[in-house]
C-alpha cells in the first residue's frame, strides 16, 4: 500500500514538470505579452493626459484591477478546474481559451497607447511643425514595419530610434 503511495508522487511530480513549459508558455503570452503592457499603458496614457491627482490614482487603480482581476481569475479556475479534472487538465490549457479576452486587451491597449502618444505629440508640437514631422514619420514607419510582420520590438524601437536621431540632429543644428 506505502509503494502506491509514493508511485502516486512521484507520478504528480512527473505531471508538474511535463507542465512546466506549455503552462509558462501559455503565461507568458498571455500575462506578459498582453495583459501586463495594456495595464502599464494605460496607466501611462492617463498620468500623462489628466492633470488632476484624483484622476491620475484612478488610473494607477485600473492598472491594478485590469492586471489583478484575470490573474486571480486564472489562479482560481485553474486551481478548481484542476483538482476537478485530475491528469486530464492538460487538454484545457492552451492560448486560444484566452482568445477573446487577449482581443479586448490588445485593443485597449492599442486606444490608450495612440491617445497617449498623440496627446503628448501634439500638445508639443511648436510653431515649425518639427514635433508633427517627427510624429507622422514615426507612424509611417511603424506601419511599414507592420505590413512586414516584423517583430514588436522592432516595431517600437525603430520609431523611437527614429525620433532620438532627428532631435538630436535639430539640437545640434
Amino acid at each position: 500500500v506505502q509503494s502506491g503511495a509514493f508511485d502516486k508522487v512521484d507520478q504528480i511530480e512527473r505531471f508538474k514538470s511535463a507542465l512546466y513549459g506549455p503552462l509558462g508558455a501559455v503565461g507568458d503570452q498571455y500575462f506578459w505579452a498582453t495583459i501586463k503592457p495594456t495595464a502599464v499603458i494605460l496607466a501611462v496614457a492617463g498620468i500623462a493626459i489628466f492633470e488632476p491627482l484624483w484622476l491620475k490614482l484612478i488610473f494607477l487603480a485600473l492598472l491594478l484591477i485590469l492586471y489583478n482581476v484575470p490573474h486571480l481569475m486564472v489562479r482560481i479556475k485553474g486551481q478548481y478546474y484542476g483538482y476537478r479534472k485530475g491528469f486530464q487538465i492538460y487538454r484545457d490549457i492552451f492560448i486560444e481559451r484566452f482568445d477573446k479576452s487577449r482581443r479586448f486587451y490588445k485593443i485597449l491597449g492599442v486606444v490608450f497607447l495612440g491617445s497617449c502618444i498623440a496627446f503628448i505629440s501634439f500638445s508639443h508640437v511648436n510653431r515649425d511643425g518639427l514635433h508633427l514631422l517627427i510624429f507622422i514619420s514615426s507612424i509611417l514607419l511603424t506601419y511599414q514595419l507592420r505590413i512586414k510582420q516584423k517583430s514588436f520590438f522592432i516595431i517600437v524601437l525603430l520609431p523611437v530610434t527614429l525620433a532620438l536621431i532627428i532631435g538630436i540632429l535639430v539640437g545640434i543644428i
